[in-house]
């Protein structure tokens, strides 16, 4: 079955260190959607659908890149939608270099390293539905400069501290504040 390896990263991610109390629900959801939606990687799924994206981090790790979303006029970090591949890591890593232009970026955990569901509004001719957003860790290479595509309206390095001077969305600053806790625990 082509969602038991999600399934099992789930399981294995709720037994984690890194999933925080506020991703408990969200968790739960994700997982009873995987397991009663066959098609939960295809956008055709209107209720929702699996999305892979990443905070990538500079070699330095004390800056993340993150890109201004023109569809949703937010700042945000980079992935999209699965388009039914079923190995999100792949996901992730494709729409970082799609998104940024950055080549060479390497996952900095073995697995995933958050998880958020959220809503996206209807839009033009598709109705409301849940992004079931799995999220790494990325790190590119050293020196590594961004290249703003179509889906951007600007793209940019920002110190981890400096984070709440572009965004106040409550999922970007839980990927920054647990990176930033795990670079004191050394990460």
């Amino acid at each position: 079955m082509h969602r038991k390896p999600l399934l099992h990263l789930l399981a294995l991610y709720q037994k984690s260190l890194l999933v925080t109390q506020e991703e408990q629900a969200m968790l739960a959801h994700a997982i009873a959607f995987v397991k009663n939606a066959s098609d939960c990687f295809d956008r055709s799924n209107r209720y929702g659908h699996i999305c892979g994206s990443a905070l990538i981090l500079n070699a330095a790790k004390d800056s993340c890149l993150l890109m201004h979303h023109k569809k949703l006029d937010r700042w945000l970090q980079l992935g999209g939608h699965a388009d039914g591949q079923f190995d999100i890591l792949d996901v992730a890593l494709k729409e970082g270099f799609e998104e940024s232009g950055i080549g060479g970026l390497v996952p900095l955990l073995p697995t995933f390293f958050d998880i958020d569901v959220h809503c996206i509004p209807e839009r033009l001719e598709v109705p409301a539905h849940f992004h079931f957003d799995i999220r790494f860790l990325l790190i590119a290479p050293e020196g590594a400069v961004p290249v703003q595509n179509h889906e951007s309206k600007a793209i940019c390095w920002i110190k981890l501290s400096e984070v709440t001077t572009l965004t106040q969305e409550r999922s970007v600053l839980r990927l920054v504040e647990k990176v930033i806790s795990g670079i004191k625990k050394q990460m």
